[in-house]
């Protein structure tokens, strides 16, 4: 998971798939699907924590 913890603390902030996808084409990456849902739980999370504060 370090290259998708990696890859996800520079894609920040995530608003959309759209602008997930638009971000890995842009880098050259092709995302799995995996790292996808990672992310996509991972941008949840933060604004879960976010909302909190």
């Amino acid at each position: 998971m370090g290259k998708t913890w990696q890859w996800y603390c520079s894609a920040r902030p995530i608003d959309s798939l759209v602008e997930l996808k638009a971000r890995a084409d842009l880098h050259g990456r092709r995302l799995l699907p995996h790292e996808i849902d990672i992310m996509r739980r991972l941008a949840s999370v933060e604004a879960k924590v976010a909302a909190q504060q």
